[in-house]
């Protein structure tokens, strides 16, 4: 495998001529009514290498002359051709409304359809998770997804079969549908497999799953998945990549593991320096949710949970949040944030999510005693023995740690610190302790060093996002929608047209919220983030 930089640029360019080939003969087909041979094609190339140039195939298609060409587009009876034509409309136009019945009625006769073949039947069912998926049905597209695994996982059709190439692009396209959903273990088993079936370099599925378990590893801290020639392309320091590959959804993913990458450094500033570059460069249609968690995680870890919360809310499937299926960073982030403002997670921990997850439930009750110096904090040391990724394992231990120390178990205290030493990948290094309050960490600090363990404190931030305890600060209801806003990075004037109030005004508010939270600066006000959420005051203003 080439290393470095050239690594990258060397599958690129395999992987643009195997787009540039599939488009030529993809729109050949469908120009000269070939319906039969477009749709074999479709089958034959990952729906999710497709979506990358979306835009150039809904021209070209556009350019088709419709007396000369395929009598439909849109039949579900050529579910290949629908999705292919979906797929371009989304990054297109960013919406498939119009073709939502087609989408839903193809799934359906894909998982009616009797065949032999096991390898067909495996891309039906990655052709029907991707339909629902870009209906937006996503509780549909993981229960079909889910089918679709446990098909391709129970077989070993080995490298030469001739079904390979179709059990390789059908995985593939399923691990797509586990990410945009942030189910990465999920993936992570789909894009093994392929790694460990397909043999040849050049072949698109393998070079996806080579992309994929770099920037999923990065993401959830598994290095062990991190291709090294893939490095580079990741590396949160790295010059930034153009804006004109912001409607890829590989891009997108790119930049949410750099994010990520940027965190493990405990560079938050770095990590939303990506985080604003990304947001600002990429398409709605491709605002995927990995880019938004990652969006979150940094506000959190620069301690501003209201405009975190604001993030998570406005995703497209926020409304799904909490009553879909588990979305683990997703909960666990509101979960979070709505601790570090001093609120109320029990509505959170009553999602499906973390209802199906009682540890998880355990270790965000005892982040929010912490945060508030109430509660119990003794519920995270109750382990339950599963197998967690590395990133959700830094998380429970950096808790765990501060919640022994603060029983005064220190032996406790140091083996977390411990476990997080030898789990972080690269930097040995936790960027969730930015989330326990500031004077936890500094207690561990002082512990490990006066242990003569000063390798253990360097696990630790130097300071946390968290400063102080929370404060329970009556503001009144304009003063929260104004605080809500610095938060966000707005200026007196954006303020003042967003709430259809003079910037007088909200000088006023502001002296005010500066003078209730015992702040010298907006920024200071924007950075503690804890207050009462809106509509717990009985005061108006």
């Amino acid at each position: 495998m080439v290393g470095g930089d050239e690594g990258w640029r060397s599958q690129s360019r395999v992987r643009d001529a195997s787009l540039d080939s599939f488009i030529a003969h993809f729109v050949t087909a469908i120009r000269h009514g070939r319906a039969e041979d477009a749709d074999r094609l479709a089958r034959r190339t990952a729906i999710s290498e497709i979506v990358t140039r979306g835009l150039q195939l809904h021209e070209e298609l556009g350019a088709v002359p419709a007396e000369s060409g395929v009598a439909s587009l849109t039949d579900p009876a050529h579910p290949g051709i629908l999705l292919t034509v979906a797929t371009a409309r989304a990054e297109a136009t960013g919406s498939v409304d119009a073709l939502e019945r087609p989408l839903r009625d193809a799934a359906r006769r894909l998982l009616a359809e009797q065949t032999a073949s096991v390898a067909q039947r495996a891309r039906n069912l990655s052709f029907a998770a991707f339909a629902m998926h870009l209906v937006g049905d996503e509780e549909a597209a993981l229960r079909i997804a889910g089918r679709g695994a446990e098909l391709i996982l129970s077989i070993e059709p080995g490298v030469g079969s001739k079904e390979l190439p179709e059990f390789a692009v059908a995985a593939s396209d399923l691990a797509m549908v586990y990410v945009f959903s942030e189910q990465y273990l999920h993936a992570v088993r789909l894009w093994s497999w392929v790694r460990s079936q397909v043999a040849d370099p050049r072949e698109p599925a393998l070079m996806q799953a080579d992309w994929g378990l770099a920037i999923v590893g990065t993401i959830v801290g598994d290095q062990s998945l991190v291709a090294a020639f893939t490095r580079p392309a990741l590396d949160p320091n790295r010059q930034e990549l153009g804006s004109a590959v912001g409607r890829d959804p590989w891009w997108a993913l790119v930049q949410a593991a750099r994010i990520w990458a940027a965190l493990d450094l405990i560079d938050p500033e770095r990590a939303l320096h990506i985080t604003m570059h990304a947001v600002a460069s990429t398409s709605a249609s491709v605002l995927i949710s990995p880019l938004g968690t990652a969006h979150a995680a940094t506000l959190l870890a620069l301690g501003r949970p209201e405009a975190a919360i604001g993030v998570l809310q406005a995703l497209p499937d926020a409304a799904r949040t909490l009553t879909g299926p588990d979305r683990g960073w997703r909960t666990t982030l509101l979960a979070l944030a709505e601790a570090m403002r001093g609120g109320d997670i029990s509505p959170l921990l009553r999602a499906p999510g973390l209802r199906s997850d009682p540890y998880l439930s355990d270790v965000l009750r005892s982040h929010a005693a912490l945060i508030s110096g109430d509660g119990d904090v003794t519920a995270a040391l109750r382990e339950d023995g599963r197998q967690r990724s590395v990133r959700a394992t830094g998380l429970y231990a950096v808790v765990r740690a501060a919640a022994h120390l603060r029983l005064g178990n220190q032996a406790a205290a140091l083996a977390e610190l411990a476990r997080v030493a030898e789990q972080v990948p690269g930097t040995g290094r936790s960027a969730w302790a930015l989330l326990l309050p500031d004077a936890d960490v500094q207690a561990l600090r002082e512990l490990a060093r006066s242990a003569d363990r000063p390798q253990l404190a360097e696990v630790l931030p130097e300071r946390s996002a968290v400063i102080g305890a929370v404060r329970r600060v009556e503001l009144t209801e304009r003063e929260r929608e104004v605080l809500a806003l610095l938060q966000q990075g707005r200026t007196n004037a954006q303020i003042a047209g967003q709430l259809f109030i003079s910037p007088n005004t909200v000088k006023f508010h502001v002296a005010n919220i500066l003078k209730r939270l015992g702040v010298a600066s907006r920024d200071e006000a924007a950075a503690l983030g804890v207050v009462d959420p809106p509509g717990r005051s009985a005061h108006t203003g």
